[in-house]
């Protein structure tokens, strides 16, 4: 499925843009959830990803995450990195710090990255363990409402 997105935004010159708010709970593996973006950087094809530490690191309200962007060519990434800043000073002067750290340390730490990457996976695990049971519920029930 993703060989063909990437063919189409590729045959359309789009940039496409990737939220990844909940990396490492579609497959309980960081590197297959990012498998579509690293695809699409193969190819040379620009793009956007949003990326969020709410849900996977737990710091909900902490606004945490970032946004990378892949250009064609340095001055294309001056002339984006240009526009962004606007974007952001424009939002806010101090954004948060708290989360980062948070997330900068886990993220940089190994001890602390593996047991970050265990409790993920350990999540995804229990997630489609209750999806599965729910859909069984659900197609197993006899219901008179559409």
């Amino acid at each position: 499925m993703f060989d063909s997105c990437a063919l189409w935004a590729q045959s359309k010159n789009h940039v496409t843009l990737f939220d990844c708010a909940y990396q490492g709970f579609a497959t309980g593996d960081l590197d297959n959830d990012v498998r579509a973006i690293r695809l699409f950087v193969s190819r040379g094809l620009e793009l956007f990803v949003c990326q969020s530490f709410s849900k996977n690191l737990g710091l909900y309200g902490e606004r945490t995450g970032c946004v990378s962007v892949v250009c064609a060519s340095p001055e294309h990434a001056a002339r984006v990195q240009s526009q962004l800043k606007i974007i952001v000073r424009a939002m806010y002067s101090n954004p948060p710090i708290h989360g980062a750290r948070i997330a900068a340390r886990v993220l940089n730490d190994p001890v602390l990255f593996n047991e970050w990457y265990a409790a993920v996976s350990s999540r995804s695990l229990h997630l489609v363990v209750l999806s599965s049971a729910y859909r069984e519920v659900v197609s197993g029930s006899e219901s008179s409402r559409s």
